[in-house]
């Protein structure tokens, strides 16, 4: 799921990642830079952990553009994450679709808000035969191909119900919507302060365990 702003309202930009690594890299991009830059930012996840640190390195970056290249007009973040917000808001707000979680819950759901609606939020497709699906069920994960270091995608995917009956031909059309596409994330890591003081520890302790 995701947030749907209300015509006329905030851009949504979904920065297309497989997984959390990929985020400094696609914060770091230029084309990221030039849509932030200058604009109040909105950030939001499952519980809120990940805002906080998200927003940690947005603000290295800015201070790092002491120019004033690179300036964001703030950072706010949804307090709790996802999770809270649909407690606060029972019929779903502004909250489209449903929010994956990573234990044995699976997912969550405004409580309020119909089947019926539910079932017209759903965007994600199962990943072979393309039918309306959004549940992730038999630990199934994309066999894309990527660039070093990553080498395979292997990020979730989901498979409905009469596919996985249907048996286990369907194994190759395992790819996710971005691997579908072609999509491949930005590949350079931001440059961060305490990275060369780490890489210059790390260069010691080999040079005196080979001593």
């Amino acid at each position: 799921g995701h947030f749907a702003p209300p015509e006329g309202g905030a851009e949504l930009i979904d920065p297309k990642l497989r997984n959390s690594h990929e985020f400094p890299k696609w914060l770091n991009s230029e084309e990221t830079r030039e849509k932030l830059h200058g604009k109040k930012v909105m950030m939001y996840c499952t519980g809120g952990i990940r805002c906080e640190r998200a927003s940690a390195l947005l603000d290295q970056l800015e201070r790092q553009a002491d120019d004033g290249s690179f300036k964001t007009d703030g950072v706010v973040m949804v307090r709790g994450g996802i999770e809270r917000y649909m407690r606060t808001f029972p019929e779903g707000g502004f909250w489209k679709g449903k929010n994956y979680l990573f234990d044995r819950r699976f997912e969550q759901v405004p409580e309020k808000k119909s089947a019926h609606a539910l079932a017209k939020d759903i965007e994600s497709q199962c990943c072979v035969c393309s039918a309306p699906w959004d549940l992730y069920r038999g630990q199934h994960k994309c066999v894309g191909e990527l660039p070093a270091p990553a080498r395979k995608c292997d990020v979730p995917v989901l498979v409905c119900d009469a596919c996985q009956q249907a048996g286990t031909h369907w194994q190759t059309k395992l790819l996710c919507p971005l691997c579908k596409e072609g999509y491949v994330a930005p590949q350079t890591m931001p440059a961060l302060p305490g990275d060369a003081e780490a890489a210059e520890a790390a260069a010691a302790a080999e040079a005196a365990a080979a001593a």
